[in-house]
């Protein structure tokens, strides 16, 4: 196997996003391969910190932003020389052209960029011309210094323009967020205990929607919708009181107003605003259907998980379709000019269709322990792309 490689991952920090709980996963699996340490470019602790501590990470806090840029720079260089990295792995896209070139002299022999983010986050991103040159010119300084280019998706890297013949020569297969087969599997009793938890009778209809709901900057778009789930939510929600919808996510100043729009109309007790959870895998048995209104989705995660749980979707017609993992499982339906009308018939469709997730769940365990995106099989890509 030779020495051990010493790999340090860049990113923002260690809070509950898809990356994050991914990457928590590759580190648990680490039997000795490498050593994952981490730079956590926004400068503070997160949820998850803790528990990659806890596993032997290094985390190195370096706020990145323009009025620290002198002291990211130095701090940075005074990092990599002292640890000797054999790997960067990079997951801030575009920034990450940047990071290079303040390594110019001192680059590691393997420099991974990982990009995440689809072109809404661009599109918020480069409104001003500034932005928009800071974006293109980090962009161009990977396909010059980084090694490797990657993605969480065909799909993504794609959209992101990695298909050029200036990018093509460093582009390597996706590296795929996974999630643990184990973790999602349904399991009945658990469905029973969390459903009596949140008061909901064994007859509701309990759909699930994950995602952050308000975001920091309220000018930008989000490319989840909240807005149009939010909108079927109420109406069915009014039409039918054994109807009960789960939202998922952080909330902000949206989750907040959609929070006193529910109480207005009387629906307290039918439509649920929970925040961040750790129990996704806990809440996803005792759902029955998962709504996703992404307007663009480079890579959803949480489409992989509810198939893991044999759980049935209504999602919009622009998802990967490298994520689809069992057709059967999905109702594919218009987001651009959508008919809502459509998505409630489909939903209800599916919710009285009399399907058998534990029977589901049986018969396709080994196809479901053996997918691409389970955390076994991301973690030997990994290690595949490490060279290890």
């Amino acid at each position: 196997m030779g020495k051990k490689k010493k790999v340090l991952h860049v990113l923002n920090g260690l809070g509950f996003g898809g990356a994050e709980t991914w990457l928590l996963e590759m580190v648990k699996r680490n039997k000795g391969e490498a050593q994952f340490d981490f730079l956590l470019t926004g400068g503070v602790e997160r949820e998850l910190d803790n528990e990659f501590r806890n596993l032997g990470c290094h985390l190195y806090y370096i706020k990145y932003s323009g009025s620290h840029i002198f002291k990211f720079v130095r701090s940075f260089k005074q990092l990599v020389k002292s640890q000797q990295y054999d790997v960067i792995h990079d997951h801030e896209d575009f920034v990450a052209g940047w990071h290079w070139l303040f390594l110019l002299f001192q680059l590691p022999p393997m420099r991974i960029c990982h990009a995440h983010n689809s072109m809404v986050y661009i599109n918020n991103y480069t409104k001003s011309i500034g932005r928009k040159w800071f974006y293109k010119t980090g962009k161009y300084l990977n396909g010059l210094l980084a090694t490797h280019i990657t993605g969480t998706s065909n799909q993504l890297m794609g959209e992101l323009g990695y298909n050029n013949n200036f990018f093509r020569r460093k582009r390597i297969e996706p590296l795929y967020c996974g999630a643990a087969p184990g973790a999602f599997k349904f399991n009945s009793n658990t469905r029973t205990g969390i459903r009596q938890q949140l008061g909901f009778a064994p007859e509701d209809k309990v759909v699930i929607f994950i995602g952050r709901i308000g975001l920091t900057r309220e000018n930008e778009i989000n490319h989840k919708f909240p807005e149009f789930a939010f909108d079927i939510a109420t109406q069915m929600a009014a039409e039918n009181k054994t109807f009960r919808f789960l939202f998922v996510g952080e909330k902000g100043k949206l989750g907040a107003d959609m929070e006193n729009e529910v109480k207005r109309k009387g629906l307290e007790n039918n439509i649920f605003f929970t925040g961040k959870r750790k129990d996704v895998p806990q809440l996803l048995s005792a759902a029955d259907l998962m709504l996703f209104t992404s307007i663009i989705e480079p890579f959803g995660l949480v489409l992989v998980e509810a198939q893991f749980a044999a759980l049935p979707i209504v999602a919009s017609d622009i998802i990967t379709k490298e994520t689809v993992v069992f057709p059967e499982l999905l109702s594919l339906q218009a987001i651009q000019n959508a008919d809502k009308s459509q998505w409630v018939k489909a939903i209800q469709e599916l919710l009285y269709s009399g399907y058998s997730r534990e029977g589901f769940a049986k018969m396709h365990e080994k196809e479901i322990d053996g997918s691409i995106f389970s955390t076994e099989a991301s973690y030997r890509r990994l290690l595949k792309t490490y060279q290890v």
